[in-house]
């Protein structure tokens, strides 16, 4: 959940604290995804290179 800029003038130090928190946790999540992604499909794409230079 993103906030609006406006927002976060009402909110408190500590629900600010606790929502950055939480989207940090988002990005990390993010991140894992990412690598095992990347990992999984990395032997995919390096055939799919070579391919692509045979058939070039």
């Amino acid at each position: 959940m993103l906030i609006n800029m406006n927002a976060l003038n009402k909110l408190s130090t500590a629900q600010v604290a606790e929502e950055a928190k939480y989207q940090l946790g988002e990005i990390g999540k993010a991140k894992r995804i990412s690598r095992k992604l990347e990992a999984e499909f990395q032997p995919v794409l390096m055939a799919l290179v070579k391919l692509q230079k045979f058939t070039t």
